[in-house]
């Protein structure tokens, strides 16, 4: 025969609530809990941390950094961009002529391999950096496979066939400050750096010069 379950105990009856009456003017509106707030605009966002009046006292600081730590090769740049043929590249806003100093990948499954061996590495630096620096630390996982081609396809491809080696974000980290000035005095931590866990080979300040829509952050390649 089938097995069969033993039987549950009685509930006790519930006992209805004594009935209560109120007028109108008694009846209050709840607050709607769940209303969502409006999302927070990029220009809201830089405007709550103080503005361009917080942003001033360091209209130089990247460039200073760049000058004395040697990241940023003016003469060197100059000779490169004369080399580039100029009325091709003006036509295309993403393609990037930075001098970069990444070994050559004849093949994008190269860097991923390299990718892969350094992560664990560069996660301890990072969230050491940001332990150091009073800073919140968010590594992200290695960029897809599928977003890394069409990022190199569109900014590094010319006539002869897409450089992957300049493809330089596929391990990539955030560090978060409370303030302008948090954000500031990190940067000087970072880059005067005396050790050889970091080398900064690029330096772009997008807080003093923003990109399309806004968005601004400060952005380091290191190796």
């Amino acid at each position: 025969s089938a097995p069969t379950r033993p039987p549950r105990p009685a509930r006790p009856a519930r006992r209805s609530p004594p009935a209560t009456s109120s007028s109108p003017q008694e009846t209050t509106k709840k607050p709607e809990l769940n209303k969502k707030r409006a999302p927070l605009t990029t220009a809201d966002a830089f405007e709550k941390l103080g503005g361009q009046r917080a942003l001033e006292p360091y209209k130089e600081t990247a460039a200073d950094l760049c000058r004395e730590h040697g990241i940023y090769d003016d003469a060197l740049a100059t000779q490169v961009d004369l080399l580039l043929p100029r009325a091709d590249i003006t036509k295309r806003r993403g393609f990037s002529t930075k001098l970069i100093n990444q070994r050559y990948a004849y093949k994008l499954d190269e860097l991923f391999k390299d990718a892969e061996r350094v992560l664990p590495r560069f996660t301890t630096l990072i969230r050491s950096i940001a332990r150091e620096t009073d800073g919140t630390a968010h590594v992200a996982p290695l960029k897809s496979e599928k977003r890394a081609r069409a990022k190199a396809r569109f900014k590094y491809r010319d006539g002869t066939g897409i450089a992957w080696h300049r493809l330089t974000d596929i391990v990539r980290a955030t560090l978060e400050y409370k303030s302008i000035e948090k954000m500031y005095e990190a940067l000087r931590t970072i880059v005067g750096r005396r050790d050889n866990d970091i080398v900064v080979k690029e330096l772009n300040d997008r807080y003093q010069q923003p990109i399309d829509g806004g968005y601004r952050d400060i952005q380091l390649t290191l190796c």
